[in-house]
């Protein structure tokens, strides 16, 4: 695990402690390369985390590729994935593979210290998202994304960034409503366990009454405000003429709080407030479950679709492959895919015999052979040999696309019951 240094004469033929590296100076009974390291062993020696260095020289490396990326610099990409913020700087969106703990999210977010031109890098561990902020002008995205791939993170373009958008605006409306729902449902308890006391303590009826009105000048507006989604959703089924679980609903809170209203205004007869509360609470608080099991079945398809090739290999007149963006691929390209490639696009293998891992699409491991008039899908990959095919679909438009969408819409459908 260390290296002492009782006997030696040259340090270039002894390692570092912590790295590995050749020793340039000596901490008896140790060498080091750095006083960086020579501190960092000691913070770990201290800690009693000395198994970390079994654990290190055990360890898997890290998932690297040795792509180029190229493609992220040519103008398609630019105008589909990037665009330029007004301080001069451009923002892209990517997919980063194999982000697993807060680690690895220091490691990207310190991008901007070890690559010139890099203004701000955000990380999103959930959905391997990477918000990226840099300035064309000093480096390349390609360069940045090389980086990244060096930290074991291989680059992907992200899709969706506008429906992340839209869903963060829908989650900061929902998670509000929550919080209302809940803090009048706990306030309107309170106010509850007060009155249903004073009936066996025979309070006065100022209190009483104060309680009634405190309890009505509460539950109007929160949960009038927290049930608006019901009441929204309530008049578009009354307008389309389709039943909905949500009109029965929207009719009982508007019912209850107007007739409990009317009772506090009369001053007699009972309140519904505190059920009227926790029914809306909790309808919330349900339906944001759903919606997260909703967004974690998008986010798989999502996922999907992002770890496909973005990339493709087409040939011109001359036979020449030249490595471009899939968005510059249109149907009728002509396209070579190496041995162990992915198929970026639906299309007809015109030259070329090898075998096809279409289990992205079937499950099926099993190996299947194709040869010139063989139709291959995008997300499969290509096993034994180098084969060229005719783009016959390109992006969503093909089988993965279709199922990527098919996906999406069973994750939101009704159940036939509600």
């Amino acid at each position: 695990m260390a290296t002492a240094v009782a006997d030696y004469d040259d340090l270039a033929t002894v390692a570092c402690a912590h790295c590995g590296a050749p020793a340039a100076a000596v901490d008896e009974p140790l060498a080091f390369c750095c006083a960086g390291c020579a501190v960092v062993y000691r913070a770990i020696r201290a800690s009693g985390l000395d198994a970390y260095y079994q654990v290190r020289a055990a360890a898997a490396p890290a998932h690297t590729t040795d792509r180029s990326y190229a493609e992220l610099d040519d103008d398609a990409f630019r105008r589909l994935h990037a665009r330029d913020r007004a301080d001069g700087t451009r923002a892209v969106t990517l997919y980063l593979e194999d982000l697993r703990c807060a680690g690895c999210v220091w490691l990207v977010e310190a991008t901007p210290g070890c690559v010139d031109g890099v203004a701000e890098v955000r990380v999103d561990v959930g959905r391997g998202r990477c918000d990226v902020a840099f300035d064309p002008a000093v480096v390349p995205l390609s360069q940045i994304a090389r980086h990244l791939d060096r930290l074991g993170h291989p680059v992907h373009p992200y899709r969706g960034v506008d429906r992340d958008r839209a869903r963060r605006h829908d989650d900061r409306a929902a998670l509000l409503r929550l919080g209302v729902a809940g803090a009048g449902f706990g306030n309107l308890m309170l106010l509850a366990v007060a009155l249903y006391a004073g009936w066996f303590e025979a309070m006065p009826a100022d209190d009483r009454a104060l309680f009634r009105w405190a309890s009505m000048l509460l539950a109007v507006p929160t949960i009038g405000y927290a049930a608006l989604p019901l009441a929204r959703t309530a008049i578009a089924a009354v307008r389309s003429r389709r039943a909905h679980v949500d009109v029965p609903l929207a009719i009982g809170v508007a019912v209850g709080l107007v007739w409990g209203s009317a009772n506090v205004i009369r001053d007699r007869g009972e309140i519904y407030f505190d059920s009227l509360a926790m029914l809306v609470f909790l309808l919330l608080v349900s339906r944001w479950i759903v919606g997260r099991a909703h967004r974690r079945a998008a986010a798989a398809a999502e996922l999907l679709w992002a770890l496909t090739p973005r990339r493709a290999l087409r040939l011109d007149a001359d036979g020449v492959a030249t490595e471009v963006p899939l968005e510059a691929v249109v149907e009728g390209d002509r396209l070579r895919v190496r041995a162990g490639d992915a198929i970026p696009v639906d299309g007809v293998v015109v030259a070329g015999r090898s075998s096809l891992d279409a289990a992205l699409l079937t499950g099926e491991a099993r190996p299947v052979a194709i040869e010139p008039g063989a139709t291959v899908c995008a997300g499969t990959t290509n096993l034994a040999a180098p084969i060229e095919l005719r783009a016959t679909a390109v992006g969503e438009a093909t089988r993965l696309g279709a199922l990527v969408r098919h996906v999406e819409a069973l994750s939101t459908r009704k159940a036939p019951i509600e």
